[in-house]
């Protein structure tokens, strides 16, 4: 995530089905989001941008978070241009059809497949680590 995270300007959290909520569900969302674009009131489905300096000092919050959903996505974005049709797509877009819409975007995603991490891009990545 690193890559992304430091040369993007904007990070977004979308999650799909929610698996549980514990006593720390809605801290936790409140401490990492910046602002919610969309969220059903099940918390089912939500969409929000990440505070980026929470996200360096704790990253233990997003992994928590990420967790707490069948379907977590990280959307990294350079313009905000994107940001209008994440918040009106109000979840019911599949995060590999965001490539779609946007541009100079990366989405790192969780499927079908709950041990993959999924990466869509229209720029090149590189990862150092795995």
């Amino acid at each position: 995530m690193d890559p992304q995270f430091n040369s993007s300007e904007y990070v977004y959290f979308i999650g799909s089905r929610l698996n549980f909520r514990d006593e720390d569900f809605i801290k936790n969302v409140h401490s990492l989001s910046e602002n919610v674009l969309f969220m059903t009131d099940s918390f089912s489905k939500i969409v929000f941008r990440l505070k980026k300096p929470e996200l360096i000092s704790n990253r233990a919050l997003l992994s928590k978070l990420w967790f707490y959903y069948e379907y977590p996505a990280i959307l990294f974005l350079q313009e905000i241009i994107g940001g209008s049709f994440i918040g009106a797509s109000n979840g019911r877009v599949f995060i590999s059809e965001y490539a779609q819409y946007m541009s100079d975007f990366t989405v790192e995603y969780r499927s079908s497949q709950q041990n993959v991490l999924w990466i869509n891009s229209d720029t090149t990545i590189v990862l150092n680590k795995l």
